[in-house]
């Protein structure tokens, strides 16, 4: 269902989707990886590492990775014998439900160190494993402002008000769009998660990471 709901809203962005998709993919391989050394999980086994390190957003969050996904568990080498860590991994909340507990125990196992970016998880996540969990930052605060500043992407509009939602919230909206009013600046709005049609907002449904950086960080005032 998701899936499908997924492709409908990408469908309806007509050709921003394809210059959001060539933003967020020269990103990941300017920043990421490299394109010719990607791997897949069956892979991961011959890789000649002794650590791997998973983490960290979300990585065990059934409703993300579609189920666990053994692959963020370091799974991919129990016959190999390497230490696997996870830096700051998250649930999204700090327990699931009582149907992944099988999975969680067994899959704890191929850990070597376990870090998580949630306090409240520590407790849930201790049921099932002796060994020691850490609370650790997320891996975003890590770096300084300047590294940041480094990849950013500055945008084309200056004196803006900029909203980034990860669900609709008229409240916020109108807030923004209030204080816009009383500074004489613009709304701006990326990847909105409905189908925008507020004439007081600047809709940019093209942008990658860099992009999104950028407009969080020359923004006059950031609402989220």
């Amino acid at each position: 269902y998701w899936s499908f709901k997924g492709f409908v809203k990408n469908l309806k962005k007509g050709n921003n989707f394809f210059e959001q998709r060539k933003n967020m993919q020269a990103f990941r391989e300017k920043y990421i990886y490299d394109s010719d050394k990607k791997v897949s999980k069956s892979q991961l086994e011959d890789l000649d590492y002794n650590t791997f390190i998973v983490g960290s957003d979300q990585i065990w969050s059934p409703s993300i990775t579609h189920g666990l996904d053994s692959a963020y568990f370091g799974a991919f080498t129990a016959y190999t014998h390497k230490n696997v860590i996870s830096y700051a991994a998250s649930m999204g909340g700090k327990s699931l439900p009582a149907k992944y507990d099988k999975d969680m125990k067994e899959m704890l196992k191929n850990l070597s160190h376990i870090s998580v970016r949630e306090k409240e998880a520590i407790e849930y996540l201790k049921q099932f494993t002796d060994k020691e969990i850490t609370e650790v930052l997320d891996p975003v605060f890590l770096l300084r402002k300047e590294d940041w500043q480094v990849i950013e992407t500055k945008p084309a509009e200056t004196d803006y008000i900029f909203i980034y939602e990860t669900f609709p919230n008229k409240d916020l909206e109108d807030k923004a769009k209030e204080l816009a009013k009383k500074e004489g600046l613009k709304v701006i709005r990326i990847n909105p998660v409905e189908e925008a049609n507020d004439p007081e907002i600047i809709e940019n449904y093209t942008s990658g990471p860099s992009e999104f950086i950028g407009y969080i960080n020359n923004a006059k005032y950031f609402f989220t």
